[in-house]
């Protein structure tokens, strides 16, 4: 088959520019080739078995393009010859299902199928006095000619295109061909610059080339079997003369309108880009400015340059496009700066959950309607309103694009005072991760914390896997306890410093409350007494400033802090607050796939390599590859603070990181508990386990105080898991702590869980 065809293509190309077949026979060719393409079309399993998305692609696009062409010449034919129309509207209907098969292909990703596409709008879009330009179209026929040899030279028989012509049929039938391709195409240039029908047809004519780039010869040879039916479909005459085209009087017109048409199109697009690359990234920078480990000059200048770049190359490319084109594609940017003002300002009711995972939208799901059809409404009146006042049409987009953009600078400004108003800001400290994997050689007061480990996560677990708590059989699990708090801050540094703190605050107020806190007198003696009993006090944790606060105060509480020096990946964390930025934006329907969660700007992180270890899967595999070591002190207080349960669920039951949808509570629990039991296997080994004081607790519940909290006392044995329900309350682990250490039974912190 392969053979035939290329045999046919040889003919018929040698030939073509010296027959005058008619029109009748060259739509029975053309629809010879769309049927295939049409099979492959409807069929797509045969080629997703043994071929590439590319090839898919390029199957799609041929008979696309086929469609189109033979639309325009039927119905050219109906109109000139009188006949009924019953063609044309079959015709339709095929391009209809081929559509159709386009979107379903587009799923798997043929890739050139799509760049193809654009390139043939882009044809579509450009003047047909261009398009007729003897250099401008030599140009451009060389290039593709010379560009599909080039490009399958580099790729070495990946995709052998053009080139492979050499490798079949020997250098002279190249030769013919290439030849034969670039003379048809220079005469092909007047007919392609005098009428749209012609032009449509030069368009598919260059996405099909470009495409037979990519993929096997046959498949070229195949594609200029279908320029020679164009171009004889289009009566297009290989002894037509060429009509003089005076560039300079079209460049002069050109200049005049492009001056007119830029200015509007940067007004235009400002706001828009303002929103997305401004505005959007330094608001979210400014209400989570508490969280986030990088800072402003880590992403500004680059999304200046964004904006700039955005405005520049769209109002070049907008203005270069004809009246209709370029007055319909500023009006949509005009309605898009409109509509995302208002969602944002006024129709987004929620953007983030209460756990901090990801929304559920199936609540939304009435109101997600509702949004749509306001965008769907507005969009309607703002075509209306332009349609109305079509005169005016450039004033009403030029008004509203500065007004909306003034608002926008004015926003930006205020932001950017608060934010530098605070830019003298302390050194950052971290934990470091000295002594982690190290304990002391004789006591050792142990804090496990897994962040939001509830007593449910604990019960779906065991109801999973019901030998998960074998390992610590020697503790005693107190089932009445409260964590007196449901979020991080306040619990841990509740938890530590005996104060009360305040629940609904913002970053900055959270780390200055907590910082108050442990400046407490209470809390200063606590850490004396800590200290001057000869234990050091290490804590181990992610960003620690909503158990500490400031940074100076952790370095005079901790004995393993010390000045950060984490870096951020630029590509990723541009890529994360854009999405951010744009699901402020859009309408419901298009926010989940801009969803974005606090977490996943931690793994942009280049933290410092000494910084403490936080994340599960690290923490079990440090343990499992390097163990423990007993260090070179004798006592300590260690706090291990891990991600834990935190949502959404990101680890199974191997403690491996993984999708979280793919995860769920009792896989992650039970990943936790994997390396908690070989933490304390660890200590079993070295043999400091018997005299330890060990505690495994959540700081908090899934925001609730429902927290799991289980403990042993230094020569604590049993056979199996103890189960108190004498309530507990962490305002009382402070005195658990001393009491611990001195055996006072808490002393003037409380009463303490051993008494």
């Amino acid at each position: 088959m392969n053979s035939f065809i290329t045999v046919l293509a040889v003919v018929v190309l040698i030939g073509a520019p010296f027959l005058k077949l008619n029109k009748r026979i060259c739509m029975i060719l053309a629809g010879i080739i769309v049927v295939p393409a049409l099979y492959f079309s409807f069929f797509t399993q045969y080629y997703y078995k043994d071929h590439a998305g590319n090839f898919a692609g390029l199957i799609i696009l041929s008979g696309c393009m086929s469609l189109i062409i033979l639309g325009e010449c039927l119905k050219k034919y109906l109109k000139d010859s009188g006949k009924s129309g019953y063609c044309f509207i079959v015709t339709i209907i095929l391009m209809i299902a081929i559509a159709f098969a386009l979107i379903r292909i587009m799923y798997y990703g043929a890739r050139v199928y799509a760049i193809a596409f654009i390139l043939f709008l882009i044809v579509l879009c450009i003047p047909k006095s261009i398009i007729a330009n003897k250099l401008l179209y030599s140009i451009a026929s060389i290039g593709l000619i010379v560009g599909s040899v080039g490009v399958c030279i580099i790729s070495r028989g990946a995709h052998a295109g053009l080139y492979e012509i050499k490798n079949r049929l020997g250098v002279i039938c190249f030769l013919i061909f290439a030849c034969l391709l670039w003379y048809s195409l220079r005469k092909f240039r007047y007919r392609a610059g005098s009428d749209f029908f012609s032009k449509m047809s030069f368009g598919a004519i260059c996405s099909l080339l470009f495409t037979a780039f990519f993929d096997i010869y046959y498949f070229d040879i195949l594609f200029m079997l279908y320029y020679i039916i164009f171009c004889l479909l289009c009566n297009t005459s290989y002894d037509d003369e060429y009509i003089p085209f005076d560039i300079d009087e079209y460049i002069s017109e050109q200049k005049i309108i492009f001056k007119s048409n830029f200015k509007i199109s940067v007004i235009a697009i400002l706001p828009l880009s303002i929103e997305f690359f401004i505005l959007g990234p330094i608001e979210i920078f400014k209400a989570n400015e508490g969280l986030f480990k990088f800072e402003l000059t880590n992403f500004i200048w680059w999304y200046v340059f964004f904006a700039i770049l955005s405005i520049l190359i769209g109002a070049i490319v907008i203005s270069l496009l004809n009246k209709q084109i370029h007055r319909f594609i500023i009006s949509c940017v005009g309605m898009l700066s409109v509509l995302s003002y208002i969602q944002y300002m006024f129709m987004n009711t929620k953007l983030v959950s209460e756990d901090g995972g990801k929304l559920d939208y199936s609540e939304l799901k009435g109101y997600i309607h509702l949004n749509s059809i306001i965008w769907v409404v507005s969009t309607v009146i703002i075509i209306v309103i332009l349609y109305v006042v079509k005169d005016k049409w450039k004033e009403i987009i030029f008004a509203q694009s500065l007004i909306l953009s003034i608002i926008q600078i004015v926003a930006v400004i205020s932001l950017l005072i608060g934010i530098l108003a605070g830019a003298d800001k302390p050194l950052k400290y971290q934990f470091n991760n000295v002594d982690q994997l190290t304990v002391a050689s004789d006591e050792n007061i142990i804090l496990l914390v897994v962040d939001s480990f509830s007593r449910d996560d604990l019960e779906n677990m065991i109801d999973k896997y019901p030998d998960s708590l074998d390992e610590i059989k020697d503790f005693t699990y107190y089932d009445y306890t409260d964590s007196e708090y449901s979020t991080t801050f306040p619990s841990v540094p509740h938890m530590l410093t005996g104060q009360l703190l305040p629940t609904s605050k913002t970053d900055n107020e959270r780390t200055e409350a907590a910082n108050n806190a442990w400046n407490n007198k209470s809390a200063q003696d606590f850490v004396s007494d800590i200290k001057d009993a000869g234990y050091k006090f290490n804590m181990y944790t992610g960003d620690g400033s909503e158990i500490f606060g400031l940074y100076e105060t952790a370095s005079q509480i901790f004995d393993n802090t010390e000045i950060s020096n984490d870096h951020i990946e630029t590509k990723g964390l541009l890529i994360l607050l854009t999405k951010m930025s744009a699901f402020r934006y859009v309408p419901y329907v298009l926010k989940p796939g801009l969803e974005v969660l606090t977490y996943e700007f931690d793994s942009l992180l280049e933290p410092d390599p000494r910084r403490a270890r936080f994340w599960n899967d690290d923490l079990y595999s440090s343990i499992c590859e390097e163990g423990l070591e007993i260090g070179n002190y004798a006592k300590v207080v260690k706090i291990e603070h891990s991600f834990g349960m935190h949502v959404p669920f990101r680890y199974n039951a191997l403690c491996e990181d993984i999708s979280p949808e793919d995860s769920n509570s009792a896989d992650c629990a039970k990943g936790n508990m994997l390396y908690i039991n070989k933490y304390l296997s660890e200590l079993k080994r070295l043999g400091v386990y018997d005299n330890a004081t060990i505690f495994v607790m959540g700081d908090h519940g899934h925001l609730d105080r429902n927290v799991v909290f289980l403990a042993k006392r230094p020569m604590e044995k049993h056979n199996e898991l103890q189960v108190n329900h004498m309530p507990f309350k962490y305002s009382n682990m402070q005195a658990t702590i001393i009491d611990s250490i001195y055996n006072n039974g808490g002393g003037k912190y409380g009463k303490s869980l051993w008494k």
